[in-house]
């Protein structure tokens, strides 16, 4: 069995980038693609950062085709959103052979490591209709993709033991929360998207006898992790992962100083309950994960309440969604519209209003 990703011009385009890796991390494959003409959409190359003089000396996929079927000839595939990838390489496959019968490793079905890691984490999509899919924490390049998932195919087997009862001891230190943080993220995401946003910028700092101690170095968001119903969704997402009762508790910075969390206590208003949530999750959603990758993109132009927030676009993006737009926005902010128009089921004017605000802003 081996690992593949590809990189793409766009959602549905042309591979500019492949990566094949073996089980125990051995990169067999690992190439630029040249796509002979194909554009790289603005979207895609702020993902994976890769521009057309990168492409210019790369070889074809033409030149490249008798590698990657020489390294995946009697493979099993096992890719992230396998269906996805499976399908770009049978259009490429297209371009080079046309007419032609796919190669075996080509034509039978891929493992698809998503999937799998969906049912391991069992958390419901929101329709109720099957199971929540997640996004891979990868750098958008294929090899370095490729090793995502074999990082989380690992963390899949390695926490096995965490519940299971004959090792239950190991499961309440604090070495072995912070190893299925990760999925404890996840799940509080299938939850709440603020809780989410505020949790991925707090610590695991303590545990003992159950209670999980939580610390984040912005006073206001600290105050705001802590009320009550984030306090609940983190227990649930616990015991969705561990499969047992845990306490969480948030501890406040000692002192703000005056670094991020002081600009934050100048500009926020006192922390309140943001009640139900404003937006639905995406992530479900091809249409929903691009208007999120616009966001991600500069969070500031899309929401100027982020900027105090965050060092870095990163760190703003995961702020923009602990923003409770319903009540610190004015009716015309531009969020506003976006995410309303997203919960109406209209993505594609979400997205190009979020894309003009990103481009043009």
């Amino acid at each position: 069995m081996v690992v593949l990703d590809t990189e793409l011009t766009d959602f549905q385009g042309r591979i500019i980038e492949i990566a094949v890796v073996a089980m125990d991390g051995t990169v067999l494959l690992e190439t630029l693609v040249n796509p002979r003409g194909a554009v790289i959409s603005p979207h895609a190359q702020r993902k994976h950062g890769i521009t057309a003089a990168m492409l210019a000396g790369a070889p074809t996929m033409e030149q490249v085709w008798h590698r990657v079927d020489a390294v995946l000839r009697d493979k099993t595939v096992l890719a992230w959103n396998a269906p996805f990838d499976q399908a770009r390489l049978s259009a490429e496959h297209q371009h080079v052979n046309p007419g032609t019968a796919e190669p075996a490793w080509l034509a039978r079905p891929w493992q698809c490591a998503m999937r799998q890691h969906a049912a391991w984490a069992g958390i419901g999509n929101t329709t109720g209709s099957g199971l929540r899919n997640h996004k891979l924490d990868g750098q958008h390049r294929a090899a370095g993709d490729c090793r995502a998932v074999l990082n989380r195919l690992a963390t899949m087997a390695g926490t096995a033991h965490l519940v299971s009862p004959a090792h239950e001891r190991e499961s309440t230190g604090l070495h072995a929360i912070r190893q299925v943080w990760p999925q404890v993220l996840d799940a509080v995401g299938a939850r709440s998207r603020s809780c989410h946003a505020m949790l991925t910028s707090a610590e695991v700092d303590l545990v003992h006898e159950r209670t999980v101690v939580l610390t984040h170095r912005a006073a206001p968001l600290a105050r705001r992790l802590a009320i009550e119903p984030n306090i609940t969704t983190i227990r649930e997402a616990l015991a969705t992962v561990l499969a047992a009762d845990w306490s969480v508790r948030v501890q406040l910075p000692a002192a703000a100083g005056h670094d991020l969390a002081a600009a934050e206590a100048a500009s926020e208003p006192a922390p309140v309950d943001p009640g139900p949530e404003p937006y639905h999750d995406w992530i479900n959603s091809n249409d929903g994960y691009q208007l999120e990758s616009w966001i991600e993109i500069n969070p500031y132009a899309i929401c100027d309440k982020v900027r105090v927030r965050g060092e870095s676009r990163n760190a703003a993006a995961s702020a923009f969604w602990a923003v409770n737009h319903t009540a610190r926005c004015v009716p015309e902010d531009t969020c506003r519209t976006i995410l309303r128009l997203a919960d109406e089921g209209d993505f594609k004017q979400a997205s190009d209003i979020a894309e003009d605000r990103v481009l043009g802003g």
